[in-house]
């Protein structure tokens, strides 16, 4: 499916607010609310309102036949079958967000034939053990999938985990779940997926993707948008995403063990890809010593079609010489709030961020509650980390930039002037004439003779040689 026809999909699902919507009270003795969109179609909610989801299913089959939202989260509804949902088959999204849901019955929602999104994360459904989930009892129609913070009460007992096989769901494009240690089976090599979140989303997610191998995404070859923040990510493998050709969105926020010493690798596998976005934001804890970010961090992003780019609250302090020659070309946007940048020579190269059009970096040395000190995981301070790899993209002495200067013709005044020393050493021009000048006074002129440097100098201090 192309993106505008994903970005309608989503359209769809959500209620807009427009001022010729009416607000009213509806649901069994009338403890919901009802939004009448100005199509006629009517978005129930009954979130937190302590309801019978049979009861509710009943006053929208009798009462309100037109809804085609419907919120029941935090209902404590706990497991149901067919016969208390039935006579909300018609709906198109469906939100059972925390309500103790441990199972799912056989053919629970087989008569579920128009229904697009279905959220049933944070409730206790073991959607890791094979031998406890069938995911076939999803209905096949359904595009949005949601089923983070789905872990049982003996989570903590050691036993193998392995992620659903929703590939029989072949109109899914956005799949939201918490991540586990292993891989992303091959099944999904063909899966509809787009848009994967593997993210600690919610109170009760706790996605725990310690390490990422080339293997553990491999499959994700159609997957555009990979959120895998706030997972405790602490290592990443050099082609961890490589085989992701149609990534564009790539999320590694709030990972706060990950730290720099792993761009290099996350950045040399982007090479690969159609990245558009990276967020590598908070990678640090808030409190402890600055960073510094090294050429060798971000040396193969330049190979990569990046346009954005965010790293906010890394405590970056400082950013080493000529980091920002290694920015790709196209980037245009860069997000680097809440952060502590001293001076240093950085500053002064700008002007190599050619077509960057934001900067985005305001909230420096930002204050943080103490609080948070002991709710963060220990500071990784990867400062240590070898400068010593060299980016086969640049070298320290030569750019490799050659120049011609031909044809001059630079009247310098006063004519009378008294120079007497010229120093041309150091630079890349292999071709310099013209006329420059005068000099009336001028001893000695340095160049050093490179490969691609000075090899004809004619007229050039005004006809002196």
């Amino acid at each position: 499916m192309e993106l505008d026809d994903y970005m309608f999909v989503l359209a769809v699902l959500i209620v807009h607010v427009n001022i010729s919507m009416s607000l009213s009270r509806c649901g069994p003795e009338l403890k919901c609310s009802c939004v009448t969109s100005p199509s006629g179609t009517i978005a129930m909610d009954c979130k937190a309102r302590k309801v019978n989801i049979r009861q509710v299913c009943e006053s929208i089959a009798q009462i309100y036949p037109n809804v085609s939202d419907l919120n029941i989260a935090r209902n404590n509804i706990g497991n149901f079958n067919a016969e208390d949902v039935n006579n909300c088959r018609n709906i198109s999204s469906l939100n059972m967000n925390y309500n103790q849901i441990s199972s799912l019955h056989s053919g629970v929602f087989k008569d579920f034939q128009n229904i697009l999104a279905l959220d049933l994360s944070d409730n206790v459904l073991d959607i890791f053990n094979k031998t406890a989930f069938d995911p076939g009892f999803f209905p096949s129609t359904l595009r949005i999938l949601k089923l983070f913070g789905n872990f049982p009460e003996d989570n903590e007992i050691e036993r193998s985990f392995d992620y659903p096989n929703l590939t029989y769901l072949q109109k899914l494009e956005v799949l939201e779940m918490d991540g586990i240690e292993t891989d992303i089976g091959l099944e999904y090599e063909n899966s509809s997926v787009r848009n994967l979140t593997l993210s600690s989303k919610g109170p009760l997610g706790f996605c725990s993707i310690k390490e990422i191998f080339p293997t553990t995404f491999y499959s994700l070859v159609n997957v555009r948008v990979l959120d895998i923040s706030s997972c405790k990510i602490e290592n990443i493998y050099r082609d961890a995403f490589k085989n992701l050709v149609s990534l564009e969105i790539l999320d590694l926020s709030l990972n706060r063990r990950l730290g720099f010493s792993s761009l290099m690798n996350v950045s040399y596998s982007l090479q690969f890809t159609n990245i558009q976005f990276l967020n590598y934001s908070r990678v640090y804890t808030t409190f402890g010593v600055g960073t510094i970010i090294l050429n060798r961090d971000i040396c193969y992003l330049r190979n990569t079609s990046l346009k954005a780019i965010a790293f906010d609250g890394n405590k970056v302090q400082m950013v080493e010489k000529n980091t920002f020659v290694l920015f790709p070309k196209h980037l245009e946007t860069i997000y680097a709030q809440e952060n502590k940048f001293s001076f240093g020579l950085y500053l002064f190269q700008f002007g190599c961020l050619e077509n960057v059009l934001q900067i985005d970096a305001n909230n420096q040395n930002k204050m943080h509650a103490p609080i948070k000190y002991l709710a963060e995981p220990k500071s990784k301070d990867d400062n240590d980390r070898s400068r010593d790899s060299k980016c086969q993209y640049m070298t320290e002495e030569n750019c490799n930039m050659a120049y011609n200067i031909d044809n001059t013709q630079i009247n310098i005044n006063p004519s009378n002037n008294s120079l007497e020393v010229m120093d041309f050493s150091r630079n890349a021009y292999h071709s310099l004439s013209g006329k420059l000048g005068p000099f009336p006074n001028l001893k000695f002129f340095f160049y050093l003779p490179f490969s691609l440097f000075i090899h004809k100098l004619r007229h050039f201090v005004d006809g002196q040689s």
